[in-house]
């Protein structure tokens, strides 16, 4: 193994050495060209560019400022006018200040600007009587034509002369650093081609000396890939070089490879299985959410139904304390009105048959409510183990199932305090009904009994005061499970498209794990 790799090693070493010699050689080139030519660039850049764009800035500015004047002169009220030219006087001075500075190094230019300074002061000085508005339109617009326009010409041919100057000498600077990348490039250019035509020589003997032992591998890895997945193949080592090593490796891969798909059809089988029971669970959860969403409905009607009820109660015994406040009132009067007590003692007594019919009905319809509320609490629960045994993809269900637990234990609890109300209500409405027929008693015999009327109608609207309020807490406890029964309809409306959600997935996984067992078969393993 060290006698081939050092032959292998050696000859890529001469090989790819001589080229990175000559390579480097005319990198070196490149290197020094670019150095030279970086150079000639930062003066271009640095130096002769932004000095070029100094002169051209204070064009710029000395054009804004005679614009800017000219608009003053045409409109005196015009305050934008007086700003623009303020602004752009202040621009100029900042721009002259810099470019002092930038030519420092270059005393003529220097001095070209100080002088362009000061015929700039002059200008300005001139054009101050404009500014203060201490001449009229026209004086000013004559001291712009005779005097301030004949000074801006000559400072702006002394810009222009600059500028040409700046270009001429940044045309020469170009024209050099052209002429030293051209010939850094022709430089570069021809060692690099030797760089190349050796190192390629050095490189096709050294190669076809390798693709002749590769080819020898390769013929042998063709045939293990023509076993159309025949995992059970290995290839033949031949030697302890680098080729054989590669060979080795293959066979490790592939025996790595023959060992996961082992295991990956085994975790397909068991992923198949689980989905298939996750399935049925799905389907059978729901069905039970489908019984508890309609039983949920069935019990919101009944809850309804009561409501109105008493509703129809708290109507009947404010027409009964009505009644008994006017019997009180007109205990002395006319006959009529005994037969209109009597009749309404006849109303009230159906009224409270009907009461105690609704109540019945309300006693059904808790019944009902609590059995509801056992089955939902069962099938939180059932629905917890699930979602338990479904794992991380349960984690949803296990908080809808809990929601229901709750609301099954809150629905629990209403109905054994709307019990409580409802057997106070059958009390009551047992005293109303006797009193009724002690006060249709006491109407027919009257002109006899009429003090023992009077005081028959005033506990009868004591009575019926206290049915209204009973009735009343009822209604509200009615409201309170409705409200339940809405929130446990709406919980079951969650638990089932959970549980389609559920389904969904579980035929995803099915399919998954029938797809990775047929992509499995295609391997001899």
């Amino acid at each position: 193994m060290l006698k081939s790799a050092r032959t292998i090693g050696t000859r890529l070493f001469l090989a790819t050495g001589v080229a990175g010699v000559l390579f480097l050689g005319s990198l070196v080139v490149a290197l020094s060209g670019l150095r030279s030519g970086q150079a000639t660039f930062n003066a271009y850049a640095e130096e002769s560019a932004p000095e070029l764009l100094m002169y051209t800035q204070l064009y710029a500015s000395g054009l804004q400022t005679g614009q800017a004047i000219r608009n003053a002169v045409l409109d005196p009220s015009n305050p934008k006018a007086f700003q623009n030219y303020d602004a752009a006087l202040k621009e100029f001075a900042g721009t002259l200040q810099r470019g002092i500075a930038l030519t420092a190094d270059t005393p003529d230019r220097q001095k070209a600007l100080r002088e362009v300074g000061t015929q700039w002061e002059a200008l300005v000085r001139l054009q101050e009587p404009i500014k203060d508005k201490t001449l009229d339109q026209a004086a000013a617009i004559t001291l712009l034509n005779k005097q301030a326009t004949p000074a801006w010409r000559a400072i702006k041919d002394r810009l222009l002369a600059l500028m040409k100057q700046q270009e001429e000498s940044m045309a020469a600077i170009k024209a050099a650093s052209l002429r030293t990348q051209n010939n850094t490039m022709k430089l570069a250019l021809g060692v690099g081609l030797l760089a190349g035509v050796l190192g390629t020589t050095l490189l096709l003997l050294t190669i076809r000396d390798l693709q002749r032992r590769l080819g020898d591998l390769g013929r042998a890895m063709g045939y293990l890939a023509s076993g159309k997945g025949d995992l059970t193949r290995r290839l033949p080592v031949e030697g302890q070089d680098e080729i054989g090593d590669i060979a080795h490796k293959a066979n490790q891969l592939t025996e790595f490879y023959q060992q996961f798909f082992q295991r990956l059809g085994l975790h397909s089988q068991g992923v198949a299985s689980g989905s298939t029971q996750l399935s049925a669970t799905a389907d059978s959860l729901s069905g039970t959410a489908t019984q508890l969403d309609d039983s949920a409905r069935s019990t919101q009607t009944s809850s309804q139904t009561m409501a109105t009820a008493m509703k129809t109660l708290s109507t009947s015994l404010a027409d009964v304390m009505t009644l008994a406040e006017a019997s009180r009132r007109h205990s002395a009067a006319s006959e009529q009105a005994i037969q209109h007590g009597i009749a309404t003692g006849q109303d009230t007594a159906k009224a409270m048959e009907a009461i105690s019919q609704a109540t019945a009905q309300m006693i059904q319809a808790v019944s009902v409510i609590q059995d509801i509320a056992r089955q939902t609490n069962l099938l939180s629960l059932n629905a917890a183990i699930e979602a338990a045994k479904a794992g991380q993809m349960g984690k949803g269900f296990a908080v809808v199932a809990e929601e229901v637990r709750k609301l099954a234990e809150r629905s629990g609890q209403a109905t054994h305090e709307i019990n409580e109300l409802i057997a106070a209500t059958d009390g009551a409405l047992g005293k109303g009904t006797v009193t009724v027929q002690a006060t249709t008693k006491a109407l027919q015999q009257i002109h006899t009994h009429m003090d023992e009327t009077v005081e028959t109608a005033t506990r009868i609207g004591l009575a019926a005061g206290e049915q209204a309020r009973i009735s009343q807490e009822v209604g509200s406890l009615v409201g309170r499970v409705s409200e339940d029964v809405a929130r446990n309809a709406a919980a079951s409306h969650q638990l089932s498209a959970t549980i389609s959600e559920v389904a969904s997935t579980a035929a995803e996984l099915s399919r998954i794990a029938e797809s990775i067992r047929g992509e499995v078969a295609q391997f001899r393993v």
